[in-house]
């Protein structure tokens, strides 16, 4: 999700805010379908957040691709340190992010709001998300042993497939890195056991090449190991 974000933030216009994206793709017009929720700011509450610091804001809708489809969003995002308007944002463009990835073909898009064609747009969300199901398909060819990888500081290296290249390493680097990060910044920190959260552990179980979850994340500036009860530990960025 973190690199369709990137994309998306990438190819919008930066006059157009995410409030003003979404609500056009919810509040098409009557020849393509007519609106799928009424209004998004009856979608919308935004409240402080938990110790006072910035706004959470939670966005549910009855509908998500089309008129009467029944399917609902519901997200909720925080903002510690800014605004509500803030706030507001960044769960629009998530919600941009999870319709993009569902139903890319479904999502209206207008042309003004994007710096390139919004046929590139949907191309670039398909080929990320046909990407990392490749990815996430490795898992079948690996070893399957499930065991409390990465739980205790003395566990030994699991062997993962040899990638082909450095660029190949590298990608599969950051992908581990994004899911960390993901979670970090949800959770406040995160430990292995954990990771079982939405899929994660396959994802990262079939990335990991070679070594433990801990020797990689020892090795990147961006985190911090902290010690739990016994021999346990978890991730925290720095």
């Amino acid at each position: 999700m973190r690199r369709v974000s990137e994309l998306l933030q990438q190819y919008k216009k930066d006059e157009f805010g995410w409030g003003n994206v979404l609500n056009n793709h919810f509040n098409r017009c009557k020849e393509l379908g007519g609106p799928s929720i009424s209004s998004i700011q009856d979608s919308i509450t935004i409240t402080p957040a938990v110790g006072g610091e910035g706004f959470m804001c939670k966005l549910h809708t009855k509908n998500s691709l089309s008129q009467n489809d029944g399917n609902e969003l519901m997200l909720q995002h925080g903002s510690p340190q800014r605004t509500e308007a803030a706030a507001l944002d960044d769960v629009c463009r998530h919600a941009m992010v999870v319709l993009l990835l569902t139903d890319a073909s479904a999502v209206l898009l207008h042309p003004k709001q994007w710096g390139v064609a919004t046929e590139k747009v949907v191309q670039a969300v398909i080929t990320t998300k046909k990407e990392f199901l490749a990815l996430w398909t490795l898992q079948n060819h690996l070893n399957d042993n499930m065991s409390a990888f990465g739980d205790t500081l003395g566990d030994g290296p699991r062997v993962q497939p040899e990638p082909s290249s450095d660029a190949e390493r590298a990608e599969r680097e950051k992908f581990v890195f994004d899911i960390i990060t993901e979670e970090c910044e949800e959770y406040g920190s995160v430990a292995p056991f954990q990771l079982h959260r939405g899929g994660r552990w396959a994802v990262l179980d079939a990335l990991i090449e070679g070594g433990t979850l801990l020797a990689l994340i020892r090795d990147n500036r961006k985190f911090k190991i902290i010690q739990l009860e016994g021999k346990k530990w978890a991730i925290e960025l720095k």
